[in-house]
């Protein structure tokens, strides 16, 4: 940068960091300006302000220790990879219960459920590319999966670590816990019934209801016919309002018509300076 421009941002970036420290309003123009924050002590550009916000979030990063700000870049980069791992098991089991509502069971449904784990963490970004991987294993409860499950053999390949090879399993791992902690058993995947308890996995499951109830045949026919059963009630009981307000408007458009004859009787509607006022609440009430 020319020695003249460089003062001059140098400048600008000095002005516009007292003003800020002062708590001085400045314009959008002003931070704009500021494309470089300065550092006086050190006269170092050190950040790019374009907002009140972003300088007040600057200084209290920079009154953070070298070990604070590190913590904090962890935490960021553990919360992106449990949001990978919940995502993707929510994802698994939404597909599972696909197949159970298509009555799948048994070692079919066991099996497919395992090779579509597989499947899935062998071919998320998560594990394909190099600096997610590492950043999985910075993250992850289970970062020595892998050698649990096949040792050393193969974690380093051609003189460099095999990051993809290690977060595979490290995220298979968790993605199996965190399928445990929303109600799927990958050796059992089939959920028992939700009314009589049934957990054979060779028998049938039905998903009904609006809130996708796992049942089995037996308590979903008897569920069914607490269904129909509620409906006839319900039916009667609409029929009987029906009738009840049938009755009623009968009774009082009788009582109408009888209280209309003794007016007339009377004469008092004959009368032009009688006041129908008394028959018109009378025919409302």
């Amino acid at each position: 940068m020319p020695e003249d421009i460089k003062l001059s941002v140098t400048s600008c970036a000095i002005s516009t960091r007292a003003q800020i420290t002062s708590g001085k309003a400045i314009s959008k123009q002003t931070y704009s300006a500021a494309v470089i924050q300065h550092e006086a002590e050190k006269e170092t550009p050190i950040a790019l302000f374009v907002s009140e916000s972003e300088a007040r979030d600057y200084r209290q990063w920079k009154a953070q220790t070298a070990e604070q700000r590190l913590d904090a870049a962890l935490c960021v980069v553990r919360q992106d990879y449990y949001q990978d791992v919940r995502d993707t098991a929510e994802s698994i089991k939404a597909e599972l219960l696909d197949r159970i509502k298509e009555q799948e069971c048994g070692d079919s449904l066991r099996e497919w459920l395992q090779e579509h784990i597989h499947e899935t963490i062998d071919g998320s970004s998560r594990v394909i590319y190099t600096q997610s991987a590492m950043l999985g294993m910075f993250a992850s409860d289970n970062d020595g999966a892998y050698f649990d499950q096949f040792g050393d053999e193969g974690a380093v390949e051609d003189g460099s670590v095999n990051w993809s090879r290690l977060c595979f399993s490290a995220f298979e791992t968790d993605v199996i816990e965190q399928l445990g902690s929303i109600g799927v058993d990958v050796n059992e995947p089939l959920p028992a019934c939700e009314d009589c308890g049934e957990d054979d996995q060779d028998t049938e499951r039905y998903i009904v209801g609006d809130t996708d109830d796992v049942l089995c045949e037996s308590c979903k026919e008897a569920r069914e016919a607490d269904s129909a059963d509620d409906q006839e009630d319900d039916q009667d009981d609409a029929e009987d309002v029906l009738a009840r307000a049938s009755r009623q408007a009968d009774e009082r458009g009788t009582a109408v018509l009888i209280r209309a004859s003794a007016y007339l009787e009377d004469g008092s509607l004959s009368n032009p300076g009688e006041s129908t006022a008394d028959f018109d609440q009378e025919a409302g009430s």
